[in-house]
């Protein structure tokens, strides 16, 4: 079979292939499936042994789609009611304890964010999200006029269009084009209940879309699409060019001359009535080396592998680490009569579904966002969610770049193998604040001069939660000396070693971003296929 068991490999035995995938994540998943048909051998690496099927799952599903975050109070209560109080649809309960960490202050009211945050299982973080999907915006790659030229994308919205539809195919959006998530108008007709959006009026602020992969479907297809190992998974348990390792878990990547030789990786032992330890050693020599283990613990496993940092001779590893802050009750407006007002409502609260015979059938809603020109030179991007039944405001909004927000080894060590756990020095600037302060006014003045509503909260909204998205501490740059990766996701200074991660991400704009990270995993192994 093409899915085996690390403990049944012998002690310290060499696995060889052409290319080494570390994490069986969405990216690490969609990279494996995107060389399925190419002849290349390769192995995956996953570090779970079972995947367990969590307590009101179902109850999971409906409030991280709703709400998109399970660090808020109110999704916590009803997950912990449940017997799932993080909110995961799988886990592997051994594997879990390796996320543990250090936090050097709470994010918002967050204590236990590197442990909440993330899952060490199969499908990674596909495990726990909402499906909530969008492109960046085309700006979003290039914002010059608010950062440092070193510190923008050095690609553009062009170049990922291609690998925007491949990873819609894979989130099975079905007919969405790139383009669609910033026009509205794209919408009008495709949903089952009949839809509005709202006009532009002061300049501001315009109306940005999002879709929501099917998640209320039964019997086979429980989770629809957005369990990555459920949906794509599967393909690889025939035999097939790829091998995935399960209970397998890498520890260090040695190198020479520039180039990783061999990645070691050891399994967990789980005797009945004693605690889990560490069992068999192995190691895997391949040609090319994907780290596909997450925002996080693909800097923990770069650190571990050299001192200082495999491949950071210009020292960005782990720096410049960024989340979208949250606050869910980040402000209120009391809403007017209004012509249209249901179709409003239905397209930004109602979450209409896409008109389909497929049973993925997505649903739809829609977010007040920035324009350029409001963006221009002062803020970052946003997205403000406005209920049209109770005028409540929730807003998410961009972290700008900031080598002191970072990622290191701290001094604890996890409780299996005694690696060192990772450390999380969390910083914003003050562009944040004029964003978050610049969103609640900028919605509040558009809904009144549209006539929506005839008063609103001004005040300045603070970081409440975290978004749960993991980026930047592994940045794509147009430069060794401003970045650890180059265009291609390669390592600057280590020629076989490939980031497939949200930690590539230069900038994070406000879009949920694993449509991002899978697109970019779609186009790195596009450029593996042909190595």
């Amino acid at each position: 079979m093409a899915v085996i068991d690390a403990e049944t490999l012998t002690p310290g035995q060499t696995l060889s292939c052409d290319i080494c995938i570390i994490g069986g994540g969405a990216a690490g998943i969609t990279v494996a499936h995107r060389l399925l048909k190419t002849g290349k051998k390769i192995i995956l690496l996953e570090s779970s042994a079972v995947d367990q099927r969590q307590n009101g799952a179902d109850e999971q599903r409906e409030i991280v789609q709703q709400r998109e975050s399970t660090s808020a109070p109110e999704s916590q209560a009803k997950l912990a009611a449940a017997g799932n109080p993080d909110g995961h649809r799988f886990l592997d309960p051994v594997t879990q304890r390796l996320y543990a960490g250090e936090q050097k202050q709470g994010l918002g009211r967050d204590y236990r964010f590197l442990e909440r945050s993330r899952i060490r299982v199969y499908g990674g973080t596909t495990n726990c999200w909402g499906g909530w999907t969008r492109s960046l915006s085309p700006i979003d790659f290039k914002r010059t006029d608010l950062l440092d030229e070193n510190l923008v994308w050095p690609i553009d919205a062009e170049e990922m269009e291609p690998h925007y539809r491949s990873a819609i195919r894979y989130c099975s959006l079905g007919d969405v084009a790139p383009s669609d998530y910033d026009n509205p108008q794209a919408w009008i007709g495709r949903t089952e209940t009949p839809i509005a959006y709202a006009p532009q009026k002061t300049g501001a602020v315009r109306t940005g879309v999002f879709t929501v992969m099917n998640g209320d479907t039964t019997g086979d297809h429980y989770d629809g699409a957005l369990d990555f190992q459920l949906m794509w998974g599967k393909d690889f348990v025939q035999p097939t060019n790829i091998t995935v390792v399960r209970n397998a878990n890498a520890r260090y990547l040695e190198s020479s001359a520039g180039r990783v030789t061999i990645a070691h990786a050891q399994t967990i032992r789980r005797p009945v009535g004693k605690p889990p330890e560490a069992g068999l050693t192995f190691r895997v020599s391949a040609k090319a080396y994907v780290v596909a283990a997450g925002g996080i613990e693909t800097v923990r496993l770069l650190f571990l592998s050299k001192p200082g940092g495999l491949g950071n001779g210009a020292g960005h590893l782990g720096q410049n680490f960024m989340i979208h802050p949250l606050n869910e009750n980040a402000g209120w407006v009391k809403l007017n009569e209004f012509p249209d007002r249901d179709k409003i409502r239905n397209l930004y609260t109602g979450w209409p579904k896409i008109k389909s015979n497929s049973i993925y059938a997505p649903r739809i809603f829609a977010a007040f966002v920035p324009t350029d020109a409001a963006m221009k030179g002062a803020i970052g991007n946003y997205r403000m969610l406005v209920n049209f039944d109770s005028g409540g405001m929730n807003l998410n909004w961009e972290q700008t770049p900031n080598r002191e927000s970072q990622i290191t080894l701290g001094t604890k060590q996890d409780p299996i193998f005694k690696d060192p756990e990772v450390k999380l020095d969390f910083q914003m600037t003050k562009i944040e604040e004029r964003t978050a302060h610049a969103a609640i006014n900028a919605v509040v003045d558009e809904l009144i001069a549209l006539g929506y509503a005839s008063d609103g909260s001004r005040e300045p909204p603070q970081m409440d939660w975290p978004g749960d998205h993991h980026m930047g501490a592994t940045r794509m740059s147009a430069a060794k000396k401003y970045g650890y990766v180059d265009p291609n996701c390669k390592s600057w200074e280590i020629d076989n070693l490939y980031i497939a991660s949200p930690s590539v991400f230069s900038t994070g704009g406000v879009s949920n971003p694993t449509l991002t990270i899978i697109a970019l995993a779609s186009r790195l192994a596009d450029h593996l296929a042909r190595l």
